[in-house]
């Protein structure tokens, strides 16, 4: 069996942090005999056009002048809304999209398609080609029904794609009157986000003593991070030593520094950039929680992971969140927009060390439960693969 897995995002290069959880399927698929051909954009850190991770084969396209192609670096691919300029380079993206997914479709049986968007070319060339097209809904997706422009295009996708997927019910009961959407939920890996010891772990990673506050993503909008920022100066009238960890990087670093400067918490934020695959899990088994502001999420791996290394969740109350954290009982959940109760959770947290083990132990529960590994969520697939 083989596969073109086409995506409108994936690492740039090994190491990267976009996407990272699209190579954990890519692999374990691999590992399970399946051929799998990635098709993603060139981005400019990449490496190679085409290159070979873990059995991997990935296709890389260019879509403009690589000094001035933009559309994809700043974190989405819906950024193409924000100018005319962008527009124009989504055409020739579509494009260059659509002729590498033809050329390396050919050799395979299937086509899955990562996004919305990449389910339109995806179609295409299946419409063309008589190949099967399985399309996976994630993040933001769904909020194409609320767009003019972009409502046709997503409806034509799931109307048409041989099978939709989505990794979390929201998508699905949101769609339960246009498409039936299959459900396949992401998963960790739990040999590499398991527990350590935390002292060791700070004084490896030279991080400071008291309360630690871990992030782990990018540094676009859809992320909110600054919500976070905004909650510290309550956070550290209570926890004066308390810091926060940014194991990201990304378009709004700049605004977000100015921002931390503003509030007077320069020093409690520490901006530690993006972080090689391997060094992840050390900072998770470094902080006392973990949390997550974003405006839209689809199932996001950052909770799973903090789940299995032992490490308590406050995230906003978006998308497929929810799903994950039952509010009080494995985690917190608080309003996409509402910095003060994310700083009284906070607050609540980390001063009360029964409600820490209390939530670690009922999200590991929660991983078990429901199976939530890699190796599954590849197997599921797999089945759709030959049955689809």
């Amino acid at each position: 069996m083989k596969v073109c897995f086409l995506s409108t995002s994936y690492p740039a290069y090994q190491g990267d942090a976009r996407s990272v959880f699209l190579h954990e399927l890519t692999r374990s698929l691999t590992r399970k005999g399946v051929g799998v051909e990635v098709v993603c954009p060139y981005y400019k850190d990449s490496v190679a056009k085409r290159e070979t991770w873990d059995n991997v084969k990935i296709n890389r396209f260019s879509y403009f002048i690589r000094l001035i192609q933009t559309l994809t670096e700043s974190g989405g691919i819906e950024e193409f809304l924000k100018s005319p300029y962008l527009c124009l380079q989504l055409f020739f993206y579509l494009v260059a999209m659509f002729f590498t997914t033809w050329r390396v479709s050919k050799n395979c049986e299937v086509i899955h398609c990562q996004w919305a968007l990449s389910g339109l070319i995806g179609v295409l060339v299946g419409k063309m080609t008589g190949k099967k097209v399985i399309v996976t809904l994630r993040g933001q997706d769904i909020h194409a029904l609320k767009s003019k422009l972009m409502k046709p295009v997503f409806m034509f996708v799931v109307k048409q794609a041989d099978v939709v997927t989505s990794n979390n019910d929201h998508h699905q009961k949101t769609l339960e009157n246009i498409a039936s959407v299959l459900i396949i939920r992401n998963g960790v890996d739990t040999k590499r986000f398991t527990l350590r010891n935390q002292q060791t772990m700070r004084k490896k990673l030279k991080l400071p003593k008291g309360p630690l506050i871990l992030y782990v993503g990018r540094f676009v909008d859809v992320k909110n991070v600054g919500m976070l920022i905004d909650a510290m100066p309550d956070v550290v009238k209570k926890l004066p030593d308390v810091h926060v960890a940014l194991v990201a990087d990304g378009p709004l670093r700049e605004e977000l520094e100015a921002q931390t400067k503003k509030l007077g918490v320069t020093d409690q934020i520490l901006f530690l950039g993006e972080k090689q695959p391997e060094e992840i899990p050390l900072y998770y088994n470094a902080a006392d929680c973990l949390v997550l502001c974003s405006l839209s999420e689809g199932m996001p791996n950052v909770v799973l992971e903090a789940f299995a290394s032992n490490v308590p969740v406050i995230a906003t109350k978006v998308g497929g969140i929810p799903e994950l954290i039952d509010d009080g009982v494995n985690g917190f959940l608080v309003p996409s927009k509402d910095s003060n109760a994310l700083a009284r959770q906070l607050v609540r947290l980390l001063t009360d060390t029964a409600l820490q083990k209390k939530f670690t132990k009922n999200g590991q529960t929660m991983l078990v439960k429901k199976n939530l590994t890699w190796e599954r969520c590849a197997e599921q697939y797999i089945k759709l693969y030959s049955t689809s």
